[in-house]
């Protein structure tokens, strides 16, 4: 292997060896350099007169896209991952095919995402309902209220009707009953704040 430096920044290179890709294959275009003061260099030589040094190999490979154009920067990074057709092939097989699934994915969390919110329109008119029909139960038992109320101060101030022990029990079963109603709308109404 040739690198036409001897030195970088001032430092002596002792050695040019083979640089190894991530996946243990040698790169066809970057070498390393082994310095004399025991650190690791990389080299460019794409082009014999390039004088381009890295402290990584990666580097190195993404410098090498200036020494040509569009199909150069191919060729050099099919050369630099020393890759066959086949390899490359396969690569873009299984690329394609993560593509795809990912697609998939993307489109199942989009569905799932605009059931969601179907949902939770839903649910929100279904709340609006309920506060109505619970706005209008309270409107009646507060009518119902009023009008027991008025009922029970008339018999009760009349004289004859005080006789009649058994019409008193019967108006303070209708008050207990509207009563009860009551609390059932506002315990409704708690809770339906409390969702």
């Amino acid at each position: 292997m040739d690198f036409s430096l001897k030195q970088v920044n001032g430092v002596d290179i002792k050695g040019v060896e083979t640089a190894f890709t991530p996946l243990d294959k040698p790169y066809r275009t970057v070498v390393k350099l082994v310095m004399t003061d025991d650190t690791i260099l990389f080299g460019c030589v794409f082009e014999d007169d390039c004088t381009f040094t890295a402290p990584s190999p990666q580097s190195v490979t993404a410098h090498q896209n200036t020494h040509a154009g569009s199909w150069g920067r191919v060729r050099r990074w099919v050369a630099a991952a020393d890759w066959t057709v086949a390899e490359l092939m396969e690569a873009a097989i299984n690329a394609q095919a993560e593509t795809n699934r990912l697609i998939r994915s993307l489109s199942s969390v989009r569905r799932s995402r605009d059931e969601w919110r179907v949902e939770a329109l839903n649910g929100r008119t279904k709340v609006v309902r309920r506060d109505e029909q619970i706005a209008e139960l309270k409107t009646r038992i507060e009518f119902l209220q009023n009008q027991i109320s008025a009922q029970a101060r008339a018999f009760r101030s009349n004289p004859v009707a005080s006789q009649v022990g058994a019409s008193t029990d019967r108006v303070r079963d209708l008050e207990n009953l509207v009563n009860a109603l009551a609390a059932q709308v506002n315990g409704l109404v708690q809770s339906n704040a409390a969702e």
